[in-house]
């Protein structure tokens, strides 16, 4: 990709490189479009759940699911939840993705060979209860 050097020579061009193509650049390029949107800046993060291979957090009514775990399937119910029972909850990764939150205001999130999910109320069920 690059072949580095000293000053002045270590500041090759990205744009040059075809980096830009990349699915990590794409991916990058849509959290940050996520973030953008929901300025999350404005909200304090608050975590959902935390174990050796699993870490979820929300800022307002957004929740982000991230894993350390590349090769095998990760599943978890979340139970410390403000989403109200009923909140249909919609991957902005892959919109094909949903969850339901249960009576008892948990639901399960599977992340498939580790992939990272930001998850956001669907608009014609979005229920947050705020505290």
């Amino acid at each position: 990709y690059f072949d580095g050097a000293t000053d002045p020579y270590d500041r090759e061009a990205l744009w040059l490189s075809g980096m830009g193509q990349t699915d990590m650049y794409k991916f990058i390029g849509k959290v940050n479009a996520i973030r953008s949107q929901e300025k999350w800046w404005n909200y304090p993060a608050v975590e959902r759940w935390c174990d050796d291979n699993f870490y979820a957090f929300s800022r307002n009514d957004v929740l982000v699911v991230l894993s350390n775990v590349d090769n095998a399937s990760i599943e978890r119910t979340i139970t410390f939840s403000d989403y109200a029972p009923g909140t249909v909850l919609v991957n902005q990764l892959d919109e094909a993705d949903t969850v339901t939150v249960g009576d008892d205001k948990s639901y399960t999130v599977v992340l498939p060979e580790g992939l990272p999910k930001i998850y956001k109320p669907a608009v014609n069920t979005a229920t947050f209860l705020q505290e």
